[in-house]
């Protein structure tokens, strides 16, 4: 499921023509990539079908990139650097879920001990969105708006007067305040 689609932004921008359908459905599609790359999530696609992931042994907190949690289909760790997951960690006596704070927390001081930690734990759950988030969704159209109507351009002229709009010199920083607030809210941070 994509984060926006044309008849939402029509919807939300009340348009009943379909004159300008190939545009707005080009600067959508960025849009959805956009937020996708820029938060480093797919928001609704592993809600109901399991994602895998693998984490270093030597974690104590496992941090999925998918969230919130749903379930937790399996957990396993390798001692053999990853060539099998043989031992099933279990909940409540191995880890538990922080549903706060969207992380796996080890109840062991560690998930395992082993001689070859990288990707020693596979995690095997499901996580995200039944639905697209109300505000990610309204920064969607937002964000199509910003690129259809321009406003990346530093500076634009209109009949005699002109529009200046500052820009940073990082990319986030281009984007309206508004926009990277929400959008922030939703980033995954990789330690």
């Amino acid at each position: 499921m994509t984060i926006l689609d044309l008849n939402t932004y029509k919807a939300y921008k009340s348009i009943n023509s379909d004159k300008d359908d190939i545009r707005f459905t080009l600067i959508i599609d960025a849009v959805n990539a956009f937020i996708e790359q820029y938060t480093g999530r797919v928001f609704t696609t592993y809600y109901d079908i399991d994602k895998t992931e693998y984490f270093n042994g030597l974690d104590l907190e496992l941090y999925p990139m998918e969230y919130p949690i749903q379930s937790i289909t399996s957990l396993h760790y390798s001692n053999d650097a990853g060539a099998t997951y043989t031992i099933e960690l279990v909940e409540y006596i191995d880890y538990i879920i922080d549903k706060y704070n969207n992380s796996i927390i080890s109840l062991k001081n560690g998930f395992c001990s082993v001689d070859h930690p990288v990707n020693a734990i596979k995690l095997v759950y499901k996580g995200g969105y039944a639905t697209v988030p109300k505000d990610l969704e309204l920064v969607a159209v937002h964000l199509s708006d910003y690129y259809k109507d321009e406003d990346y351009t530093p500076r634009k002229s209109l009949a005699g007067a002109s529009i200046d709009n500052v820009i940073q010199p990082d990319m986030t920083a281009r984007l309206p305040a508004h926009i990277r607030r929400v959008l922030d809210s939703y980033r995954l941070i990789v330690f």
